[in-house]
């Protein structure tokens, strides 16, 4: 469940991008938080996890005064807490010198490793994605650098070894993402794989596309539609992470399955639909 953070108008260009973007560790109400100068984009909270907005006041616009959901003046910061900072029902709660900032920069998932957090899922909208059909339909989310650069960190290699390690337990994350290629016309959703499945066939798109995340590192485009043509993706093959991994070779012949159905025995191919 998530509070605050409603993006006022004029300043989404400075939003912050939580699953990117370093944050600064705070202390606030006795409680270990992060706290970001940029607004947090309300859909981009994780759930279970709470957002809100600091107030100054009209003598110090400047300085953190109260905790509320929204700012709707006085905008001084945004915090993102795993637990809740103050009742539901109250409108605000006052710092009253509870409010502590450390120099420390740190990423959310090098914060939720810190202290024993569950890692929360990277929404669909934050996976990296190709510019086009005809490039790699794969990609790899990377944890950040120690200093707030985007790379691929030994912790990230090992997590890429660990996806691939058939012996280990994985999660996956089924998204159907529609119209990528538009300004301002990226949606995407994650399900179930029956229910992606089904929800991309009935999906009235020339643009869209079925995949999957695994582990939170690494998401591949499994079935591609784009300009009149649509075809079981063969990237899943070229990632040691997703190429011997029987649930999405499964997943595979269960798409390949409904869009034959679709088509009323049409044949699909790898690489395109004849």
């Amino acid at each position: 469940m998530y509070v605050g953070c409603q993006i006022k108008k004029g300043v989404k260009k400075l939003q912050i991008n939580i699953y990117k973007d370093t944050m600064q560790k705070a202390n606030l109400f006795g409680s270990a938080v992060l706290y970001s100068k940029k607004p947090i984009p309300q859909e981009d909270v994780p759930q279970h996890w709470y957002c809100y907005e600091l107030r100054g006041t009209t003598l110090e616009p400047d300085k953190p005064y109260a905790l509320v959901d929204l700012a709707m003046e006085h905008y001084t910061g945004s915090i993102l807490s795993p637990l809740p900072l103050k009742k539901e029902t109250a409108q605000s709660r006052l710092l009253k010198g509870k409010f502590e900032l450390t120099s420390e920069h740190i990423c959310l998932s090098d914060f939720c490793s810190e202290y024993q957090i569950p890692q929360p899922e990277t929404p669909v909208q934050h996976m990296p994605r190709p510019a086009s059909p005809d490039e790699a339909g794969l990609s790899y989310a990377l944890p950040p650098e120690k200093d707030g650069k985007m790379g691929l960190t030994e912790k990230g290699r090992q997590m890429l070894r660990d996806a691939a390690d058939p012996s280990l337990p994985h999660q996956y994350s089924w998204y159907v993402i529609q119209d990528i290629t538009r300004a301002g016309q990226r949606v995407g959703q994650v399900l179930p794989l029956d229910e992606a499945i089904e929800h991309y066939m009935e999906l009235d798109s020339e643009d869209k596309r079925l995949g999957v995340a695994k582990d939170g590192i690494a998401s591949v485009d499994l079935v591609i539609r784009k300009d009149g043509r649509e075809w079981i993706s063969e990237d899943y093959q070229k990632l040691d992470s997703f190429a011997q991994d029987p649930v999405v070779a499964e997943a595979v012949n269960q798409i390949r399955q409904a869009l034959e159905e679709q088509t009323q025995g049409q044949t699909m191919t790898m690489g395109g639909m004849t």
